[in-house]
């Protein structure tokens, strides 16, 4: 088991490799979220640590297996009740990690990025073009 202390240096590494490349939480679309729960991009969650990039605000944090043999009457949100969780416009990144669990940080979109339901538009009309294909 991982100490408090090893978990919050594995943090602030995380947070500090972060803001040096840019790393922003992954905003949701519904293809996105499609594609997450048909098992692809799993890994595309990014870790950021206690960082939180210009342009975005911590809401919450949901408290996730990491594992893979989570069981829905545990603390942690299985992978499929954190797919099932996810929001279109909203941007989750990994804040905290420990070795069978993560804090997954739920993002907001400041004003100076797309509003929620310009997202929603968006994710529509990409998940339209792509059905139509």
């Amino acid at each position: 088991m991982m100490s408090l202390r090893t978990i919050r240096e594995i943090s602030s590494k995380y947070a500090r490799k972060a803001k040096r490349l840019g790393t922003k939480p992954l905003v949701m679309t519904e293809t996105i979220i499609a594609g997450l729960k048909s098992g692809k991009g799993r890994r595309r969650i990014p870790f950021l640590g206690d960082y939180v990039p210009e342009g975005f605000h911590l809401i919450d944090t949901l408290f996730v297996d990491s594992s893979g043999w989570g069981t829905s009457h545990e603390a942690a949100l299985t992978q499929e009740q954190f797919l099932a969780s996810l929001k279109v416009g909203r941007g989750y990144a990994i804040v905290e990690a420990g070795e069978f669990q993560v804090y997954v940080g739920v993002f907001g979109v400041n004003s100076m990025g797309p509003t929620d339901e310009q997202l929603e538009k968006f994710s529509t009309a990409l998940a339209n073009d792509a059905s139509r294909k």
